[in-house]
């Protein structure tokens, strides 16, 4: 299979996980999804022909992320996290930071039990490493 019918099937089965989560452990579990696919991609763009399919497979997951973000936040804590300007930064390069990310992640979800946002792999949330809340409520951490 090509490459990029297969980053197109992850995708898709990302985004059925998506449509049919029931729970913000499933959001977490997508978003954690998401991260893994990123940063198997960033990896592989390092030395890889197949440069374009894969910043456009980064883009779209990304993309999945800002919708757990519009669902969850109120749209005015959007524009503020977004002001951050420069580029997105990459998860790969994060290494074992980013993994303590997603503990932090996973503990604030069991502690507070809402949905806990990965900023790192969105397109809108700038600021921050996790950002945390429903529609009107926001922890940043």
């Amino acid at each position: 299979m090509p490459r990029t019918t297969e980053l197109r099937h992850q995708r898709e089965s990302l985004f059925e996980k998506w449509i049919n989560a029931e729970s913000f452990k499933d959001w977490l579990s997508i978003q954690e999804q998401i991260a893994d696919s990123i940063r198997v991609s960033e990896r592989e763009l390092r030395g890889s022909d197949n440069g374009d399919a894969l910043r456009f497979h980064i883009s779209r997951l990304r993309l999945y992320a800002d919708g757990l973000v519009w669902l969850s936040l109120h749209p005015h804590t959007i524009c503020q996290m977004a002001k951050n300007s420069g580029p997105i930064p990459s998860i790969e390069d994060q290494g074992k930071a980013f993994d303590q990310v997603i503990e932090s992640a996973r503990r604030n979800l069991k502690k507070y039990r809402t949905p806990v946002l990965i900023c790192d792999i969105t397109n809108v949330l700038r600021i921050g490493d996790l950002a945390s809340g429903l529609n009107s409520t926001l922890t940043i951490a």
